[in-house]
């Protein structure tokens, strides 16, 4: 696994609305990274993808995570082959359709169906 590059880190804050999270980035070779690890969106911007991890200990300048860079790439093998799509039946085909409502219990053949009409209204 190669080594992680560490680019911020993150101090939680309790206010009186709840946690607040107060993130230092450290943007000096920011351009370097985004040329090795960025990508431009279909938008158009430059994106580049972060990790935030809970550290074991709280620092020495009380940061509670740390921000690594996402080094992680597709394989060039996979990246560029389309997902197959699944097999569809063809317009002509016969299509087996089971028209039974899922959520009604099965008829119990042991319960009479055919009641007398003596029913006095």
């Amino acid at each position: 696994m190669a080594d992680k590059i560490y680019c911020g880190s993150v101090k939680t804050r309790r206010t009186q609305y709840g946690d607040e999270l107060k993130i230092a980035l450290d943007i000096t070779d920011f351009e370097k990274l985004f040329k090795e690890y960025g990508y431009i969106a279909k938008s158009g911007k430059r994106i580049i993808n972060l990790n935030i991890n809970e550290r074991r200990e709280v620092g020495q300048y009380g940061e509670t995570h740390s921000i690594t860079v996402d080094t992680w790439k597709p394989d060039n093998n996979t990246a560029n082959t389309p997902a197959k799509k699944p097999a569809m039946p063809s317009d002509n085909a016969p299509v087996d359709v089971d028209f039974k409502r899922r959520d009604q219990p099965e008829l119990d053949e042991s319960v009479p169906t055919d009641f007398p009409d003596d029913i006095p209204f």
